[in-house]
């Protein structure tokens, strides 16, 4: 899983490389900041795709200067944008906020998830980052891709036809589970069977079968770390 980090790019907030980044990397999960895009076109445009091709998202708006009119820290500029860009796409954030820090601009009011940071209480935050990509983790779909493309042709036409059916089951240290459905969705002219990952022991080996009208197609037992599940027509 990717998870992009938005942050000032200065010394304030290099604990933020150096706490942070390990934590996210612990969990398996790769780290995607704004950092270092020059040479790969328009920064803006650039950062934005950058946050598009991520899973998760996690803003952190600490202090960059005070504004005396709403007797607030401001943050940085490029952060606020970045959230901007996130709060339209949808996609799973968490507001890391300094204390004196203002709500987003916009108008838009508190009603997401916020980790309060305290930099004399550092450890607190860290914590509750942990929890956020726990969570996120534990709540997400694995996404298996049908193959081969023989195979993917016949069921393209049917999957959403009433009477195809699609399960799968698992298999950890000789215990195989029952049939259990499973959704079957086209993306770009491809399959994908999604399951979610509280569903599954990590340990587990997956195994899918489909049948439509007399036909039936089904996978060998694969780990669920597999990208592609590799499906055969079984013969009547």
């Amino acid at each position: 899983m990717n998870v992009f980090v938005s942050y000032w790019f200065d010394d304030p907030d290099k604990w933020i490389e150096e706490m942070i980044f390990p934590l996210i990397e612990a969990f398996g999960c790769s780290v995607i900041s704004g950092k270092n895009l020059y040479g790969q076109g328009e920064i803006e445009g650039a950062v934005f795709e950058k946050i598009k091709v991520s899973d998760a998202f996690i803003g952190f708006r600490t202090r960059r200067g005070w504004d005396k009119t709403k007797e607030k820290w401001m943050t940085h500029e490029w952060v606020d944008k970045e959230f901007d860009y996130v709060l339209k796409s949808k996609k799973i954030f968490v507001e890391v906020r300094e204390d004196g820090v203002g709500q987003l601009r916009g108008g838009m009011t508190d009603n997401h998830q916020i980790i309060n940071l305290n930099l004399d209480k550092r450890d607190e935050c860290i914590v509750e980052v942990a929890k956020f990509l726990s969570n996120i983790l534990r709540k997400r779909e694995i996404q298996f891709r049908l193959l081969p493309k023989k195979c993917v042709d016949e069921i393209m036409p049917i999957h959403n036809k009433k009477g195809f059916k699609s399960h799968y089951k698992t298999y950890l240290k000789g215990s195989e589970s029952k049939y259990k459905k499973i959704k079957v969705r086209s993306v770009q002219g491809g399959l994908y069977a999604d399951v979610k990952v509280d569903k599954i022991n990590p340990e587990s080996a997956f195994k899918l079968e489909m049948q439509y009208n007399g036909k039936k197609w089904s996978s060998e037992y694969e780990g669920i770390d597999a990208i592609g599940i590799q499906l055969q027509k079984e013969s009547k």
